[in-house]
C-alpha cells in the first residue's frame, strides 16, 4: 500500500476516533483504535524497509503528530471518567440518603 493512503487512512481513523470519543460512542473506538495501530505498525516497516532517513523523518514527525492528538483524546477521556465516578458518587449518596429516609419512615 502507497504511504501516502496508508497516512491518510490513520488521518481518517484518528479523526473518527476523536468524532467517536467526543460523541460519547466508546464501544467502537477499540475496533478503530486497533486498526490504526496496525497500519500505524505498517507504515512504520515499509518505511523503515526504504531506508530513507527523509521518508523516516517524515514518520517520525506524522507520529508526534497521532501521539499529540491521542493525548488530547486521553485528556478528555480521563475528565470523562472523573465525571462518571464523581455522578456515581452523588447517585451512591442520593440512594443511601433514600434509604436512610425509608428506614427511618418505616420505623
Amino acid at each position: 500500500m502507497p504511504f501516502a493512503e496508508l497516512y491518510q487512512q490513520i488521518d481518517d481513523l484518528s479523526a473518527e476516533i476523536a468524532t467517536l470519543t467526543k460523541n460519547d460512542k466508546f464501544e467502537h473506538v477499540e475496533a478503530k483504535l486497533s486498526l490504526r495501530l496496525e497500519l500505524l505498525k505498517t507504515l512504520t516497516k515499509q518505511v523503515r524497509d526504504t531506508n530513507s532517513e527523509n521518508l523516516e523523518n517524515e514518520l517520525q514527525e506524522f507520529l508526534r503528530k497521532v501521539q499529540a492528538q491521542d493525548n488530547i483524546q486521553v485528556e478528555l477521556l480521563l475528565k470523562e471518567r472523573a465525571k462518571s465516578l464523581a455522578d456515581g458518587q452523588k447517585q451512591s449518596k442520593k440512594k443511601k440518603a433514600v434509604n436512610t429516609y425509608q428506614n427511618v419512615s418505616n420505623n
